[in-house]
């Protein structure tokens, strides 16, 4: 714990001082360059990147929602900051030049792209739930009445998220008030990122997020690490089943 705080500590100063030069020379690449490291650094302490690709692979999955929650807990340890650390990594690159890049950059974006998939494929689904409940309930009525119970409970929280402000992740600054407000308020918000034509898109999906990294790795240079990226985000894709835009349907569910 002490050796963790001493870390953090020397990121927090790394990032200070990168954020003084920053302001001072917005477009200098090698203050974005570090910017981005510091933040893809900072995954490691609120996420584990070992786990969620086992998760992408599929290991040691039974398929059910339970399991899916308990990953969660394995993959992602502070869903807020992760996020956070993510929409930043995906705003400062974005906002280089293509032929100013470092060599890296696509590995950054494939880190950042799997850990907002893994953020939606553990978090339980309304919808999904509720097909569960229904297919697996059992005729007494006591539990008809607790499955009812939790289908109000989700419904009313789901209309509830929808009010809440939008948050564009790749656009926002750390000073941003609706970023403030989504990391304050425990991850209430929309969370949003803007594709190449400046529309913005909804995370709720993991097709749309695998869609996200692969579109952003096509805005800069072509190269052999990012085709090999794109291929694994396209086939991560293929590999966990959908059954609609918003349903995440994990191996062993039929």
């Amino acid at each position: 714990m002490q050796r963790l705080e001493e870390v953090q500590a020397l990121l927090q100063r790394w990032y200070e001082i990168s954020m003084v030069t920053y302001k001072a020379n917005p477009s200098c690449e090698t203050t974005r360059c570090n910017l981005v490291l510091f933040h893809v650094i900072s995954l490691n302490g609120v996420s584990s990147f070992p786990e969620i690709e086992r998760l992408a692979r599929r290991e040691g999955l039974n398929g059910t929602l339970w399991e899916l929650s308990m990953r969660h807990k394995l993959c992602i340890f502070s869903l807020e900051e992760a996020v956070f650390h993510c929409g930043q990594i995906m705003r400062f690159i974005r906002a280089m030049p293509s032929d100013r890049r470092p060599c890296w950059w696509s590995a950054a974006v494939y880190r950042a792209t799997l850990i907002l998939w893994a953020s939606t494929v553990t978090t339980p689904n309304p919808t999904l739930q509720t097909a569960l409940q229904v297919r697996n309930s059992s005729s007494s009525p006591v539990s008809s009445d607790v499955d009812e119970e939790r289908r109000q409970e989700s419904t009313a929280s789901k209309d509830h998220s929808l009010v809440d402000a939008s948050v564009v992740i790749d656009q926002v600054t750390p000073d941003d008030p609706c970023l403030i407000r989504y990391l304050w308020s425990g991850g209430k918000g929309i969370i949003m990122v803007t594709r190449r034509d400046g529309r913005t898109v909804g995370l709720e999906s993991p097709t749309a997020i695998l869609n996200y990294g692969i579109g952003v790795i096509d805005e800069g240079f072509t190269s052999r690490i990012g085709d090999g990226i794109k291929r694994k985000l396209a086939s991560l894709n293929t590999h966990w089943r959908v059954e609609s835009p918003d349903v995440p349907v994990a191996p062993g569910m039929p």
